[in-house]
């Protein structure tokens, strides 16, 4: 092990030592292999304008390849270039992987959600959101929409919440829905109670401190959300209401012990 890692260490400074135009080169001079570690290099790399278009273009070269190579080339090819994606610019990354948002392939619709990460987005882009979800069932797809708090105003959050499966995006789902409808985030506090204490503790509102603190009562023997709870309470600074829970914790383990 210890002489592969030697060999590997050989191998990158030696890449450390050519420049742009060698290793944009050396990205693309096989056509059923491709080195991974080139793009280690470049992220080293203060890349120009110029630069940063050339490995666009080298994308477009090697996802063009990849269509017509071995399965193994393919996914080693999509990592790669979801990789050079993160690495530039928006402005170059987006045109090049937006194409690719409705593409059959999960591993290429990656390519789109890396690149609309960076971007603030558009309501006129919600639809298509909507469409790749109800086509490919991305969560990526919802994750963006929910990124993009002013675009959770533009749709029923029922949809977002009930299709959603990670807790944390309801979380924020419901963040902002306190930030641009108050009273739509406050009507699903009770539903999504432990989702509704993670989006208080976020927004550090202390106007919110009295609906959360409705939900103690029914959620008590909820040791999740008593956690949640409690570290909602520590960001606003609600001593006495940290007392409270710390008394319902007392009482349910003794309860049990």
């Amino acid at each position: 092990m210890s002489i592969q890692e030697l060999t590997r260490t050989i191998e990158f400074a030696k890449l450390r030592c050519l420049d742009f135009n060698c290793l944009a080169e050396k990205l693309l001079a096989s056509s059923d292999y491709i080195d991974t570690s080139i793009v280690n290099r470049l992220k080293e790399m203060s890349l120009s304008g110029t630069e940063n278009k050339r490995l666009i273009e080298a994308c477009d070269v090697l996802s063009e390849r990849a269509r017509t190579g071995p399965a193994s080339f393919r996914e080693k090819v999509d990592r790669t270039i979801n990789r050079i994606l993160r690495i530039l610019p928006n402005e170059f990354s987006y045109p090049f992987a937006i194409e690719y948002l409705n593409d059959s392939l999960k591993r290429r619709r990656a390519w789109a959600y890396t690149a609309m990460r960076g971007k603030e987005l558009s309501p006129n882009q919600l639809p298509y959101l909507i469409e790749v979800f109800d086509r490919r069932k991305d969560q990526d797809a919802l994750q963006l929409i929910v990124r993009n708090p002013p675009l959770v105003d533009e749709i029923d959050p029922g949809f977002l919440l009930s299709n959603l499966n990670d807790k944390y995006w309801k979380a924020r789902t419901i963040e902002a829905l306190l930030q641009n409808d108050r009273d739509a985030g406050l009507r699903v506090a009770e539903e999504y109670p432990i989702e509704f204490a993670h989006a208080v503790g976020r927004l550090r509102d202390k106007s919110l401190l009295k609906p959360l603190s409705a939900l103690l009562e029914p959620n008590a023997m909820n040791i999740s959300f008593l956690s949640i709870y409690s570290f909602a309470l520590g960001r606003l600074g609600a001593l006495d209401e940290l007392e409270r829970v710390s008394q319902y914790a007392k009482a349910m383990f003794s309860a049990t012990s």
